[in-house]
């Protein structure tokens, strides 16, 4: 597959964009965040549980349900990089503005590292990485087995959603 094939679905990334507009919207005051917490905090205790933010995304914005962005976006509003499987840790209302920022942002890098993992292992390999470097936006100058290098933390031979997300902001594509 030629690295220009492997462009971003323009449409997906506009409506990305306008529901973000949307959701925007709806908490630009305190009356709409306090709207949206509620919407989420269905069982009324204050706390937002990783179950109750999928719920809500699955059932009102299908757009945003790609689960490894969803827990990405989980870890950074609760602050818990690492979350084992037995940790709990819950959103509170404060942080709901950092959970809805990062809802839309590791969806958008969700899309690039799916489109550039073209076997859909949720894995990139060295050569869906060379592949996708016109996506990512690199250019000649850098050399593709050095950046996978960069990115592959662990030296497993592949990228993992994780790896890419902690490369991709550093890379410059911040919050």
């Amino acid at each position: 597959m030629s690295a220009h094939t492997l462009k971003l679905d323009a449409k997906l990334m506009k409506a990305l964009d306008a529901l973000e507009t949307k959701i925007q919207a709806l908490t630009q005051d305190a009356d709409g965040l306090k709207t949206m917490w509620r919407q989420l905090d269905y069982n009324g205790n204050g706390l937002v549980s990783l179950a109750e933010i999928d719920k809500l995304v699955g059932e009102r914005y299908p757009l945003l349900n790609k689960k490894p962005a969803l827990m990405r976006a989980y870890k950074h509003a609760t602050g818990k990089s690492e979350l084992a499987s037995t940790d709990c840790a819950l959103v509170e209302f404060p942080q709901l503005p950092a959970l809805l920022k990062g809802l839309f942002y590791y969806n958008r890098v969700y899309h690039v590292f799916d489109k550039i993992d073209t076997d859909d292992d949720r894995r990139i390999d060295l050569a869906e990485f060379k592949a996708g470097f016109a996506v990512l936006g690199l250019d000649k100058k850098h050399k593709p087995d050095a950046v996978f290098n960069t990115i592959d933390l662990n030296a497993g031979g592949i990228i993992l959603f994780d790896e890419f997300c902690a490369w991709y902001s550093q890379y410059g594509n911040e919050f």
